[in-house]
């Protein structure tokens, strides 16, 4: 199982464990169920992976009434391997500790010392780590031991690794390793997990759809401890609904915690139940709900007991672990939630929050009421707050008085609005599909179909819902506009069929314009542009940035939808990186501050490939991680996006077995829901692999299907598999079909003023000279390569052409001007961490240096081989019995076959 959130931690483990010649030691610290066993597992797991000797145990208090049974334990079976090497009493005294033999006398504790040391000492040939997990619990007669032999062994190649709760760190085994080895030891103190590790630790160990709402409360309950994390998820998961608000919480950790509440006073009860169902409980409000004495007298007991904390500003108040809150709320009766939520209505200052604790008090449905919290449920969506807003909608149908009419059927919209704006995807469809099912009235059914298009992932299904949607809006000119436009992108781009949606797309503009709302406006021109671009429009940079200057990016309800993020994607096409990462990030900001994380998961998407045309693969994988973890959280459902981030970066790496299962799967998911540009974008993936592997005829195999799929497009770098499958097609011979696609690669990078496009051209170019036999004309292409990729800053663009100019140089026996280029090949690619792209260069290097072996004759070999090894011309000439003059025409031929320029040149050239 993998490790979540503690890489750093083990980081710094690594470098104290991997240690030479003497001791060393790490102490894990941190509070109970932090993940401290974790890490200790990976530490051991590593070094057990090195082939050094592990000896390990776990300290089991109370559970174990056998003597010494640590040491046993950790001794255990390791010992047997050197009790002969041992003197027999000091043998027969860890026989007996092991209960390999009776005890026929005591064992005197100075003898058990020495046998101890000595069995240890034998045991750290070569090297020995001695690994201790929940060292507070080992027994008291073993950690003495354990402490003596380390005070005799410091010297000693023995690396000791213990785990320990943080208020034990300093006493015992952890304190005796800070004193004996002094520097060489390290303590490790594990914090709390971060938000984004806990939701991949839950969805790690529980897989299956979870609410992002419910997902979001077991992280904040568990305030970063991973144990608790986990054991809420275990108990809520065995509820059986993991799309359920509620997190359940186990009587295990219940029980504790309401001791600790029953021990309050009445006055401090009713403080903290009022506390746990409002959200920023202060000192003011709690005095306007209780009355000032009580008040008083409630908070500080509370404070005192260490059930509530006073942050600053002193007012506010918190309870000192979220679980305090949800334990309190879970114990309120029905009856008894009702009479608080109505204290708290009337005590509150917000309108907003008045509203939440008006609906909880409610006893049956109140049309008055209702409105009221709807119209709360609406400013929290349009002010970006959509986790609040859902809560207050639910409330508002809930306290609907007539089921069945047209106010009703508005509030449920608002409550689908308010889970597609929280990632509630799978409650979504759920929900309106239900309704769907149960009848629908007429006039709603286009506004239902067009939210259920929203979150349907299968495309060709989405579509149709959209024109449904679209038949029954077109009077509404601000919502046909909006329909118009999911429409157009989704025919136009993930169905690769831009043509057809670009007169959709045009009709929503006009839709807009007629709506005269900027912010509809915005996104249907950002669609217009980006069909533009697909189609290979020169204009169309101009058209998005026309759009850009229209005012709205941050009132907009998606800001994915921006022509900020299609202007970025046609820089991003183009390979101009650093204007897109520009634009990306603006976008990015934007999601982030209206708390629209579908918007942030987008964008993310093109950061990914931004950052990885750029040469910043932590950065990209980063954010392809979080793209993972965002559609597994809210079972978003296209399932292509995340496998095609993945793997791309995977591949890019050199991780094969990964990148290949990974864009497979993508491949078939996407396949099966119709989505035709994620399911290019995962073959362009595995081609781009086959060929770094020096597979053309595999990268073919996976590329030849996308020609006629992006046939309809104009851009050639929305998918950038062309120079790639040029490559393949003339590697295998396929001359007349690799030309047609250069041709077609070249023409429209002249045509829209193209930089990747002319890149990736002259690359191809100069493959395709080389399968002619045309060396020389290969590497003027590829010098043009070359040059285009370094003024645009994508390394690995350069590193590929650098490789192909290389590789030219060399069949135009340029071997001096061929070395240089491939070992800048080599260095750029390494540096990049595109490892079989290096293999590549480094396999075209060698063939280089072989090359140049197969053309010396054996004199001019022993000649350089004496150049190698330092030798003069003089001593050169001695040692072969030949003259000076012999040995300098020797290495003139030598320099002019070879390509260099001189004895250094050699020296370099022969070694490398």
């Amino acid at each position: 199982m993998r490790l979540i959130g503690r890489q750093s931690e083990l980081a710094s483990c690594r470098s104290v464990l991997d240690f030479r010649g003497t001791s060393a030691g790490v102490a894990i610290t941190g509070e109970p169920g932090i993940g401290k066993t974790t890490v200790y597992r990976a530490a051991v797991a590593d070094v057990e992976g090195s082939g050094i000797r592990v000896l390990s145990t776990t300290g089991r208090g109370e559970a174990v009434t056998v003597p010494l049974a640590g040491l046993a334990d950790l001794l255990d079976p390791c010992v047997r391997d050197v009790l002969r090497q041992l003197p027999p009493v000091q043998a027969d005294a860890l026989r007996v500790v092991m209960r390999l033999m009776p005890a026929e006398v005591p064992v005197d504790s100075a003898l058990l010392i020495r046998a101890t040391v000595s069995a240890v000492r034998a045991l750290a040939t070569p090297r020995l780590l001695v690994a201790i997990d929940d060292e507070q619990w080992l027994d008291a007669d073993s950690k003495r031991l354990m402490c003596l032999t380390l005070s005799w062994l410091s010297q000693e190649p023995i690396a000791w690794l213990v785990s320990v709760r943080q208020d034990r760190a300093h006493v015992g085994l952890p304190g005796a390793l800070a004193h004996e080895l002094g520097p060489r030891f390290t303590r490790v103190d594990l914090s709390s997990l971060d938000e984004g590790s806990m939701r991949a630790l839950v969805l790690e160990r529980f897989p299956g759809q979870w609410s992002p709402r419910l997902l979001r409360r077991i992280v904040e309950l568990a305030a970063g401890n991973a144990y608790t994390a986990l054991e809420l998820a275990r108990e809520t998961a065995a509820s059986g609904d993991g799309l359920a608000p509620t997190a359940r919480v186990p009587r295990s950790l219940t029980y504790a915690l309401k001791r600790r509440l029953d021990r309050l006073s009445s006055s401090a009860s009713a403080v903290v139940r009022a506390a746990a169902l409002t959200g920023r409980p202060t000192r003011r409000l709690l005095q306007r709900a209780l009355g000032s004495a009580q008040a008083a007298a409630g908070v500080s007991e509370a404070l005192t007991a260490g059930i509530l904390v006073a942050c600053p500003p002193d007012p506010e108040l918190h309870f000192s672990h979220p679980l305090l809150g949800e334990v309190v709320r879970a114990a309120l009766s029905p009856s008894e939630q009702h009479r608080w939520s109505r204290v708290l209505a009337e005590a509150v200052d917000d309108p907003n929050e008045a509203a939440v604790h008006w609906a909880a008090a409610a006893m049956e449905p109140d049309e008055r009421l209702a409105a009221v919290v709807a119209a709360a449920a609406e400013k929290a969506l349009a002010v970006g707050a959509p986790a609040r807003g859902l809560a207050l909608a639910e409330a508002a149908v809930a306290l609907t008085l007539d089921h069945d009419g047209r106010t009703a059927w508005s509030r449920r919209l608002l409550e689908l609005d308010c889970l597609i704006a929280s990632s509630e995807f799978a409650r979504a469809r759920m929900l309106g599909h239900a309704w769907v099912a149960g009848g629908v009235p007429e006039n709603v059914q286009g506004e239902l179909a067009a939210r259920l298009a929203w979150v349907e992932g299968d495309v060709p299904a989405a579509i149709r819902l959209l024109h449904q949607a679209a038949s029954r809006l077109d009077h509404l000119p601000a919502r046909a506009a909006a329909v118009g436009t999911e429409l157009a992108r989704r025919i136009g781009v993930l169905g690769l069929r831009p043509q057809h949606a670009r007169n959709i797309a045009r009709t929503a503009v006009r839709h807009a314009r007629r709506a005269g709302d900027p912010v509809v406006l915005r996104s249907a021109l950002a669609i217009d542009g980006c069909l533009a671009a697909l189609m290979g429009e020169p204009d169309a940079g101009d058209l998005l940035r026309t759009a850009t200057a229209t005012p709205g990016l941050d009132r907009m309800p998606f800001p994915y939808q921006s022509p900020e993020t299609r202007l970025a994607m046609w820089h991003l096409w183009r390979g101009e990186v650093d204007a897109a990462r520009i634009l990306a990030n603006r976008v990015l900001g934007a999601g982030r501050n209206r708390g629209v994380w579908e918007s942030v998961w987008g964008i993310r998407l093109h950061l990914v490939e931004i950052e990885w045309r750029a040469g910043r693969w932590t950065q990209a994988n980063e954010h392809a991680t979080l793209i993972d973890e965002y559609a597994r959280e809210s079972s978003f459902g296209q399932a292509g996006v995340a496998a095609y981030a993945l793997s791309l970066v995977a591949a890019s790496r050199g991780e094969v077995d990964r990148a290949r299962r990974i864009a497979e799967e993508g491949l078939a998911a996407t396949q099966a829901q119709g989505d035709l540009i994620f399911a290019a974008q995962c073959r362009y993936v595995l081609g781009h692999l086959e060929l770094s592997l020096d597979d053309p005829g595999a990268a073919a195999d996976w590329l030849d299907p996308l020609v006629p799929l992006l046939a309809p497009l104009g851009e050639p770098g929305l998918v950038a598999h062309a120079s790639d499958l040029i490559e393949a097609h003339a590697r295998l011979g396929r001359i007349d079909e690799a030309a047609h696609h250069l041709d077609l690669l070249q023409c429209s990078a002249a045509r829209l003023d193209h930089p990747w496009g002319r890149i990736a051209g002259a690359r191809a170019e100069a493959v395709l000279h080389m399968a002619t036999g045309n060396a020389q004309a290969a590497v003027t292409a590829g010098a043009h390569s070359v040059r285009e990729a370094s003024e645009a800053g994508l390394p690995l663009e350069y590193g590929r052409s650098l490789l192909v100019w290389g590789t030219a140089q060399r069949k135009a026996r340029r071997r001096r001007d061929a070395w240089h280029t491939l070992d800048e090949a080599v260095t750029v690619l390494t540096r990049l961490g595109a490892v079989r792209w290096a293999a590549l260069a480094h396999a075209q290097r060698d063939r280089l240096v072989h090359s140049s072996q197969n053309i010396l004759t054996p004199s001019e070999e022993r000649v350089a081989d004496l150049v190698v090894q330092g030798h003069t011309n003089r001593e050169i000439a001695s040692t072969l019995m030949v003259s000076v003059k012999t040995v300098e025409a020797n290495l003139t031929r030598i320099y002019r076959k070879i390509g260099v320029r001189g004895r250094a040149e050699l020296i370099t050239f022969r070694c490398s």
